[in-house]
């Protein structure tokens, strides 16, 4: 299904994304939360249909047209903060890391580039960091673990939800924080504040690969 075809969907749907929802931990974590209307940067890829339908085309080739894209295997980072994975047991498999996601535009949807501020893989330390990934179909169940660059596990959660997106969100403001959590307190196994250095996201389902993204915070 197409960029084009996921938006034309999720609008004539007439339901209002659950926006407290999908931007970050909540939307897996508080279960009156349901992502009706997010497409999370769904397919983005080299910028526009056209460009994803030429690289679809071109199969295993590691040579693809847009200068912007490079292509390992099913894995296509089509910019900074973005990837797309095809060939998975949900479809195609979008990834996107950025600082906000939100309807700006309050058409009831979240549309790329323009729902989107600070679209990008390197943030300053305290800087806020919003992960999202999206398919297809929905996961039977989401584990999530962040990893370090020593390797070591510094987040890890799991969900039973059988939704098509899952998030992550590091280094909220403190009203956030609240707004997000009343109570104070972290669900089991989260964090919220990252250190300087080196780290990779990572995504399972039924012990199946969903999807892996890294990223950096500098001082």
């Amino acid at each position: 299904m197409s960029l084009t075809d996921k938006l034309g969907k999720l609008k004539q749907s007439g339901k209002r994304a659950a926006l407290a929802g999908i931007l970050g931990s909540s939307l897996l974590y508080n279960p009156g939360c349901t992502p009706l209307a997010i497409v999370g940067g769904a397919a983005l890829i080299a910028q526009s249909n056209r460009d994803a339908a030429e690289i679809q085309a071109q199969g295993n080739n590691n040579s693809i047209n847009n200068p912007d894209s490079t292509r390992i295997n099913n894995v296509i980072k089509a910019r900074d903060g973005v990837r797309n994975i095809f060939n998975t047991p949900w479809g195609r498999i979008d990834v996107i890391c950025s600082n906000y996601v939100e309807d700006f535009d309050r058409n009831h949807s979240i549309d790329y580039p323009n729902d989107f501020m600070g679209i990008k893989e390197k943030f300053k330390i305290n800087e806020r960091i919003s992960l999202i990934v999206w398919g297809d179909k929905p996961f039977n169940g989401v584990d999530y673990k962040l990893l370090n660059q020593n390797g070591e596990i510094v987040e890890s959660w799991s969900k039973a939800n059988n939704i098509n997106i899952a998030g992550a969100l590091y280094n909220m403001s403190e009203s956030e924080f609240k707004k997000m959590h009343p109570d104070g307190k972290l669900p089991p196994g989260m964090i919220d504040k990252l250190d300087e250095g080196n780290y990779r996201a990572v995504w399972h389902s039924e012990n199946n690969l969903v999807a892996t993204f890294d990223f950096q915070v500098y001082k």
